[in-house]
């Protein structure tokens, strides 16, 4: 089994030492959680173990298909929670989009704001209908149970 192996590393700043000597076998399939103080190491100990950074001291050995998602913490610094929220959902974001450049027009046309109406309308029959195929109703649901109870 795959596994992300840690052995012996150490790291410091100048003389302050983050960690010194850790040795951990990561394995495949679990999931770990990192804690400590703002200024311990987490950040940089994760940057070790994704190849981003080289440890004064020890090794890293990762399998050959190794995937790290990164996360900045400042992307979106200049964005609403709310929106970046929003912009999880492609096509809710793009509608929201298409909303504020259309109320940031000076005049909207009828023939504009139909067009955005009829737009958001089949947008919202197709999320509605994926939606529906994907669950269950709670009637198909019920005649699904009615029909098990008969054929019993």
């Amino acid at each position: 089994m795959p596994s992300i192996q840690v052995i012996g590393v150490t790291k410091a700043y100048g003389s302050k030492r983050l960690f010194q000597e850790v040795t951990v076998n990561f394995s495949e399939r679990r999931r770990y959680g990192l804690t400590g103080p703002n200024g311990a190491g987490k950040t940089t100990f994760l940057k070790i173990l994704s190849g981003d950074l080289e440890p004064d001291a020890g090794s890293v050995a990762r399998p050959e298909r190794t995937s790290v998602l990164r996360q900045d913490q400042f992307a979106f610094e200049e964005q609403r929670g709310l929106s970046v929220v929003l912009m999880g959902n492609k096509r809710l974001w793009a509608a929201m989009q298409e909303k504020e450049h259309l109320l940031e027009r000076p005049k909207l046309t009828d023939d504009e704001g139909r067009a955005s109406a009829s737009s958001n309308a089949q947008s919202r029959r197709k999320t509605a209908t994926r939606r529906n195929q994907t669950r269950p109703s709670c009637s198909r649901v019920s005649a699904s149970r009615r029909a098990n109870t008969r054929s019993s």
